[in-house]
């Protein structure tokens, strides 16, 4: 490191503390200061002044953003790049990012990880946002709402397929078409006002008894049962990421 950059990362530390709320203790501002010092030097010295006052602001108002930008910089860096903090969420494009990323998974434990580094990523952005006044709760329940509804039926869409290779489709007795499989979302979810610690509530539907179409057939009751225990897991089963939603 120069000494310029010695001097400004010097200024950017002294800043930092001076941002800190006066009202905290002396010991809990000298441990905000010097988590946030330690993020990555490349993450840092990309955050305008702007930034800066609103990294801190978020940082000391919620220790789980604390927590999780300190683990996961590298999407505080990605959000920035990318001006995530300053425009409202984009149903469609955040929809099609995820099934693109998804097809890209091979096994259950990448999907896994890939639901909930991007979980992770839309929370961050919201509650930099929340934090800083930049959007209002209604913006909020929505982000978080649309962010489950995007994260289940992406996870549900990849399970389908990798179970339906394997026993074939199912497909109805009485109609012989494909049988249809529907979650109904009860509670916050449901309503549209999910928030950080909600869990999830989900009724599983299947249209109608049968048998899969495949080489290794089993009931249609089997394959929806087992597709619904597979979705539980993806979703509930704790990683070093944490968990994605309690269903």
């Amino acid at each position: 490191m120069t000494k310029q950059q010695t001097a400004q990362r010097r200024q950017l530390s002294h800043q930092i503390e001076k941002l800190l709320p006066a009202a905290l203790t002396n010991e809990l501002r000298a441990a905000q200061a010097v988590l946030i010092n330690d993020l990555p030097e490349s993450l840092l010295c990309t955050l305008s002044n702007r930034q800066v006052t609103e990294l801190v602001t978020a940082c000391s108002c919620s220790s789980w953003f604390l927590k999780s930008v300190s683990a996961t910089p590298e999407l505080l860096l990605e959000c920035i790049k990318k001006n995530r903090f300053y425009c409202p969420m984009q149903v469609l494009e955040l929809r099609k990012e995820l099934l693109s990323a998804a097809t890209q998974c091979t096994n259950l434990e990448q999907l896994k990880q890939l639901l909930r580094e991007i979980i992770r990523r839309e929370k961050i952005i919201i509650a930099w946002r929340d934090l800083n006044d930049l959007s209002d709760l209604e913006d909020n329940l929505y982000h978080l709402s649309q962010l489950a509804e995007i994260a289940t039926s992406v996870g549900l869409d990849w399970l389908t397929h990798s179970l339906t290779e394997r026993h074939g489709a199912p497909t109805g007795d009485t109609s012989g078409l494909p049988a249809t499989y529907s979650l109904l979302a009860l509670g916050k979810l449901g309503g549209g006002e999910l928030n950080f610690h909600s869990d999830i509530d989900l009724i599983p539907f299947y249209s109608e008894q049968g048998e899969t179409d495949g080489n290794k057939p089993i009931s249609n009751q089997e394959f929806f049962t087992q597709l619904t225990r597979q979705l539980v897991d993806l979703l509930q089963s704790q990683t070093a990421l944490g968990l994605a939603y309690n269903v």
